[in-house]
């Protein structure tokens, strides 16, 4: 459904000129786009592995206070008392009941200092916890971070019983449209459909973006930035990605490298063949970058609860020519920013 919005968007710049497929614009439904070109642009919606290893960092830190106290305080107060008394009053009548209590340390009077040496020399109780790592630390590094998060994508595949769209936004962001002596007209109609809606929408799991996909393909080599923040219970993953305007990910594959692995994006294939006959394109191209994906993920089953997917990109095009004899558009330029959030079940 969002590949087939999107296309409608994509075609909306070469179709202004057609001023009656403009006329009926409503609100958009990307399900309905298939008849849309030669009457109306129609109603449409916009929406749209492995564990981080066992590097848990180890908390050193963790143990160490614990064990301080625990070796230096507890035996020397207790023999000294019992040392000092004996040898004074040896010739007494109360020898021998200061010796029957304190028969170990009486032996050696003399040496009384001595005595608690072999009590306060035990540095075990330092040693036993000294291993203990810190429980449920968060993965940090790019690499652990993505690790995790493709992790909790594969358990939708193999866990999920279903999905919620419940939300999705188009903005002409950046702001931009090129199209020669119509890009005002483009710009207006544009704005006219293109807008915030809160949805519920029921999804089969195989739906969640990239629609299709088992496992996240995601190419570190794409990935700027990777963050996790714990809450508690829970995980909230970000993935930045590095592609800029001036360097943009060009007509990517679905379900790999950067974009394309985490959200669903339209070919320009699915723009041709909705044209059909209708408009010849000459240089087509879909331009991502600076794509982001946030997911909430539990800490214990590492399931992903929520998901939100934010993909800027330009639709550029050297020439489109309708065959019906109005005049082409060339070297057109249109930003387009979607967003969507989904929540899954399991």
């Amino acid at each position: 459904m969002k590949s087939k919005f999107r296309t409608l968007l994509c075609l909306t710049l070469v179709c202004i000129f057609v001023a009656a497929a403009f006329s009926g614009c409503g609100a958009a439904n990307r399900a309905n786009f298939d008849a849309v070109i030669s009457v109306s642009l129609a109603y449409g919606d916009n929406g749209g592995g492995e564990t981080p290893s066992d590097a848990t960092p180890v908390n050193s830190d963790a143990t160490a206070p614990t064990a301080a106290p625990g070796g230096s305080d507890t035996t020397a107060p207790t023999a000294a008392p019992a040392a000092t008394d004996a040898p004074a009053n040896n010739d007494d009548t109360t020898a021998p009941t200061t010796a029957a209590t304190t028969a170990p340390q009486n032996d050696a009077p003399a040496n009384n200092d001595d005595t608690t040496a072999p009590t306060a020399a035990p540095e075990q109780p330092a040693e036993q916890p000294a291993e203990q790592p810190a429980a449920d630390a968060a993965p940090s590094g790019k690499e652990e971070v993505v690790a995790l998060y493709k992790e909790a994508y594969g358990k939708i595949a193999t866990d999920a019983t279903g999905a919620v769209h419940t939300w999705n936004n188009s903005t002409n962001q950046p702001p931009v449209v090129e199209a020669g002596a119509l890009s005002s007209i483009a710009s207006t109609l544009m704005n006219m459909f293109l807008k915030e809606n809160t949805l519920n929408e029921q999804l089969a799991a195989a739906d969640v973006p990239p629609k299709g996909v088992t496992t996240c393909n995601l190419d570190m080599n794409y990935v700027a930035d990777a963050t996790c923040t714990d809450n508690g219970g829970t995980y909230t993953v970000t993935i930045k990605l590095n592609t800029t305007q001036d360097a943009p990910e060009v007509n990517p594959a679905p379900g790999s490298g950067g974009i394309g692995a985490i959200c669903d994006v339209i070919e320009t294939s699915s723009i041709t063949d909705a044209a059909g006959t209708f408009i010849k394109f000459e240089g087509l191209e879909n331009r991502y970058f600076e794509g982001e994906v946030t997911a909430t993920i539990e800490k214990e089953t590492k399931h992903i609860t929520e998901l939100h997917i934010k993909s800027p990109s330009f639709m550029c095009f050297g020439k489109a020519q309708a065959v019906i004899g109005f005049p082409k558009i060339e070297n057109a330029r249109l930003g387009l920013t979607y967003e969507d959030k989904y929540t899954i079940s399991y």
